[in-house]
């Protein structure tokens, strides 16, 4: 397997790895918090009592939220996603000689911004309040409202731990968060190889699924894609075929609503695309291809 066949599994494996665990984290979270609930007053019939205590408690419980969201196993969890940042641009590196460029500096300062915002996402203040603020929301509402606590504890099961049914608050937030993060700092990493190495040529590559838009669908068995081919094929206009367009943004359905012919090696097919635009040798498009382009060029 090629380093670059070795960066394309990590996108796929890095990810998948870090949300399957997030499942048993839920469960955790949810144990803990009805473990705190369980001190507030109920009536006869079952009911939250709407008063001043209980409004004393779910306050204290949103304090113990931060510590309880963010616990040893998750943030072991977020320690060892992180880590694949290095991991991609390592293999990176043997596959470009990042030395050999110009702009070598940039993909350090490159990987250590993008891991400091991975942990901020994951781990600061962004996660919790976001967290806190959702479930703070739904114990005051179950106090004031004078809620069924069954409802409440079934309420919270239903919002933190996922199922077949539905997927989990810390799931929501956080996979489609680590997908993209590491998919757009692996698309940072050849926009530089690109500018480094002034490339005119491109390879769609990854894996496709069911779920794999139309775009990528397309650009994958397109294969080759000439510099001069971009502004086409970002209107979704992919050797003779149109792929479905949003309206809004006359951009391929999927895409970032920001997606232009400069950052599209870094966006590609939008949010939880997997795919990598790679720049490539000349020498590496066959022949016939390459004449048809140089003799319009």
């Amino acid at each position: 397997m090629s380093e670059l066949d070795k960066i394309l599994s990590k996108l796929t494996d890095a990810s998948d790895s870090f949300v399957s665990k997030l499942p048993d984290i839920e469960k955790q979270i949810f144990g803990e918090i009805v473990t705190s609930v369980k001190s507030l007053q109920i009536d006869q019939s079952g009911r939250v009592v709407p008063n001043i205590e209980n409004l004393k408690v779910i306050s204290t419980i949103k304090v113990k939220l931060e510590k309880v969201l963010l616990s040893g196993d998750y943030k072991s969890a977020v320690k060892d996603f992180v880590k694949e940042f290095s991991n991609i641009s390592n293999l990176g590196a043997e596959y470009f000689n990042f030395n050999a460029l110009p702009n070598n500096e940039m993909f350090k300062a490159v990987k250590d911004i993008a891991i400091d915002n991975t942990l901020e996402s994951l781990t600061g203040t962004g996660y919790t309040s976001t967290m806190v603020s959702k479930l703070g929301d739904m114990l005051v509402k179950s106090v004031t409202s004078g809620g069924m606590y069954n409802d409440l504890v079934e309420g919270l099961r239903t919002e933190l731990v996922s199922s077949d049914k539905s997927t989990g608050l810390l799931s929501r937030y956080a996979k489609t968060y680590v997908t993209d993060a590491l998919s757009q700092f692996n698309g940072q990493q050849m926009k530089l190889v690109s500018d480094g190495l002034k490339s005119q040529w491109y390879m769609y590559v990854g894996s496709n699924k069911d779920t794999t838009r139309e775009f990528c669908k397309y650009m994958t068995e397109k294969e080759y894609i000439h510099e001069s081919e971009l502004p086409k094929v970002l209107k979704g206009h992919i050797d003779g075929h149109q792929c479905e367009i949003n309206q809004k943004t006359r951009l391929p359905l999927g895409m970032f609503d920001n997606t232009t012919i400069y950052n599209l090696i870094i966006n590609k097919g939008g949010h939880n695309c997997q795919h990598s635009l790679v720049p490539i040798n000349e020498l590496s498009v066959p022949l016939l291809l390459r004449n048809k382009f140089n003799s319009v060029i």
